[in-house]
């Protein structure tokens, strides 16, 4: 990078025109790793957020992703630009530069970054369509940041990080709907990005040539698609909107529904405009899964529920349009059995993998048959018994209606279990389970069975709940890039072979069964005897088994046989259970 683009991008301008970012990974996912604990006096911390600045210094290789327009050019091009600088000498663009105080949350707890990566030469690159970057362009000492990584595309971009050679560093930026859920290699880390504290700040438009916006607005107004292309870099996005506005619900959901990537954003910026937003709102919600989601953003009717349903468990949205749906259909009113129950039968089942030390031996357990949750336990029921006794529940969640039907978290293992045993009295009062029958926590083997049905190990190879290799657009896992529960269900592909749902990634849910003191090497090493390996009144100290991974969790323990523990006493965001129906033991 020169000294000429330097001066071409430097001055007072470029200075204020970038905000710090911050990512959705926060200080308390970090320390939560390793499952930490807190004590039951003890509240979760507030989230404090790690800014895009301090996860490019600290990954080589690294994709974030934000939605269009929020600011991933601005963060890419400060940075190339300071360390451009640093090289240069330059007295305004360099390292030193990089040292700002960032608020961090909403409650204004503020936190300096400073870049702590090597300084190397920053090769920037805003790509294009039809745009391929070659491996020679990946070097030692060289950072490539590649924007818009979207137009390279997954498979592509696998390819280059493939062949990174040693030295040699990578910042990809996507936008969130195109990139999410992208299976790359293992060393990628893949972080989104969230909006600051300090507001929103909307869509950026780049700017265009005057006389072409007019132009292509005209051609519009006339009903020519052609230039339809053209929609998502109009700089006059409140001119459109008021064109827009001026014509029936109709006609704004039919064009609408003619290419809803690129008219998204004018018809949103409409919706502040007409005099009948129920009326657009219903008219979008009309064309499809797109519609029914921007259309509930607008304004909620509750009979979109239905066309929300469809989009949120359905294959056509990408996922964090499928997440969007499912808080709106929380907030409506979630219409599906929340409770549901899948049957798991008897068998003599495959437990275990040589993929981890602490999953072997494996072995074989009878089982006899039971019901498992479809889903986790979720914030709707929970609330549901905390409010009906009393009992505390640290959860920001809780209470909140766009989160009803995301999985109940920050919860401990007594937490759960009193759970159990108050829904154990109200399903049977109600005559949902029989008398002889009880709500409880699954064990581990019940656990592993309903996420793996009868598939047998391979070698080698981790097993997730469907069949074959990880698939990264089938799971709330790290790769989907949330790093937070999600509405449950919007994962169906990844279902069990007995329909349990969310079961890699999502949370980490607690079993009955003992681990042991260490959180590293259990005590209660397998093979899994009842006999040894059950025991409600274990002291505190000894920790229980939790699994399946969470939003947070990377393949290898996002899946059916990956084993976590914690302390009965401890919770963190990151960890839920769900319940199990079976008879009483004699």
């Amino acid at each position: 990078m020169s000294a000429a683009l330097l001066a071409a991008h430097g001055g007072d301008a470029a200075r204020a025109a970038y905000r710090p970012m911050l990512a959705a990974y926060t200080h308390e996912d970090r320390e939560a790793k390793g499952l930490r604990k807190l004590t039951a006096a003890e509240a979760p911390p507030p989230p404090v957020h790690f800014t895009a600045l301090e996860l490019a210094a600290e990954y080589p290789l690294l994709l974030l992703t934000a939605p269009a327009g929020a600011g991933k050019t601005s963060f890419a091009l400060d940075l190339a630009l300071a360390l451009a600088g640093e090289a240069l000498g330059d007295p305004l663009w360099n390292v030193a530069r990089l040292t700002r105080m960032v608020v961090r949350n909403d409650l204004g707890h503020a936190l300096p970054e400073q870049w702590q990566g090597p300084v190397l030469a920053p090769v920037y690159r805003a790509l294009t369509a039809g745009e391929t970057v070659a491996p020679t362009d990946m070097a030692a000492g060289r950072l490539l940041i590649l924007d818009n990584v979207e137009v390279l595309g997954e498979a592509a971009l696998a390819a280059l990080i493939a062949q990174t050679p040693a030295g040699a560093r990578l910042l990809a930026l996507g936008e969130t709907g195109a990139c999410a859920g992208w299976a790359l290699p293992e060393a990628v880390a893949v972080h989104a990005l969230v909006p600051s504290p300090a507001g929103w700040h909307g869509q950026s438009i780049p700017a265009a040539d005057a006389d072409t916006c007019d132009a292509a607005l005209a051609a519009w107004r006339r009903g020519d698609r052609r230039r339809a292309p053209h929609l998502s870099q109009w700089p006059r996005a409140a001119q459109v909107a008021r064109a827009l506005a001026e014509m029936p619900a109709a006609t704004i959901a039919a064009h609408f529904a003619g290419a809803p990537d690129l008219w998204w954003l004018p018809v949103t910026l409409a919706a502040d405009l007409v005099a009948d937003r129920a009326a657009l709102a219903g008219a979008l919600a009309a064309t499809g899964p797109h519609g029914a989601v921007l259309g509930a953003a607008i304004h909620r009717k509750p009979e979109m529920i239905a066309a929300l349903c469809a989009a949120a468990t359905g294959a056509t949205l990408p996922a964090h349009l499928r997440v969007a749906a499912g808080r709106h259909m929380a907030a409506l009113g979630d219409p599906r059995n929340l409770a549901e129950l899948v049957t798991v039968p008897a068998g003599t089942v495959a437990i275990g993998s040589d993929m981890h030390p602490n999953s072997l031996p494996l072995h074989s357990v009878v089982l006899a048959g039971f019901r498992i949750g479809r889903w986790p336990v979720g914030n709707g029921l929970y609330g549901a018994f905390a409010a009906a006794t009393g009992r505390p529940w640290r959860s920001p969640d809780a209470n909140v209606a766009e989160r009803a039907n995301a999985p109940a978290t920050d919860l401990t293992w007594h937490d759960a279990r009193a759970f159990c045993t108050w829904l154990t009295g109200e399903w049977r009062n109600a005559g949902r389970i029989a008398d002889n029958e009880s709500v409880r926590l699954p064990t581990e083997p019940e656990w592993e069975y309903a996420a793996r049905g009868d598939r047998p190990h391979t070698p080698g190879c981790e097993i997730y709940p469907y069949p074959g290799p990880w698939a990264p657009d089938r799971a709330n896992a790290l790769e989907a890039g949330f790093n937070a529960t999600t509405p449950v269900g919007l994962f169906p592909a990844g279902a069990s072979p007995f329909g349990a749902e969310d079961m890699a990634g999502q949370v980490w849910e607690w079993t009955s069964t003992l681990w042991g003191r260490d959180p590293a090497t259990p005590d209660f090493a397998w093979p899994w005897r009842a006999e040894t390996h059950e025991d409600p009144d274990a002291p505190a100290d000894v920790r229980r088994v939790l699994r399946g991974g969470c939003f947070s969790s990377h393949r290898g323990k996002a899946n059916c046989t990956y084993r976590g523990s914690l302390e009965p006493h401890g919770f963190w965001r990151g960890n839920g259970f769900r319940i199990v129906v079976a008879p009483v033991e004699p």
